[in-house]
């Protein structure tokens, strides 16, 4: 959880607390969402990563792995939740994790209920 007493003067919020393995696959999701070609489509991955004070940079440009690992789960749970309309789907150890945000995974959701 961010620290909101840390907030620094740019008005972005510190990653104190956050562990770095959250905040590497948060940038991995947000690095290739906001390519050209995009892998996938994740713009809350990207508004977190531009409000929180860290140096993402230095993770380097990895991330393809972690935009196709989150599309294959994205697959799934949009195949399942089209057979099985009243199940409840629970991500565990997701780290910072938008995948609720996402158009694709709302409409299926909502569409399904």
């Amino acid at each position: 959880m961010l620290d909101e007493s840390s907030q620094r003067q740019s008005g972005r919020e510190t990653a104190d607390g956050v562990s770095e393995t959250a905040l590497l696959t948060l940038y991995g999701r947000a690095d290739q969402a906001g390519r050209p070609d995009p892998i996938i489509d994740d713009p809350m991955a990207i508004k977190l990563v531009e409000s929180i004070e860290f140096d993402f940079e230095k993770f380097g440009r990895k991330g393809q792995e972690m935009a196709l690992r989150s599309l294959a789960v994205d697959r799934c749970a949009i195949r399942y939740l089209s057979e099985h309309p009243q199940a409840t789907v629970v991500a565990l150890a997701e780290g910072f994790q938008t995948r609720s945000y996402q158009t694709r995974i709302q409409s299926t959701s909502m569409s399904a209920g």
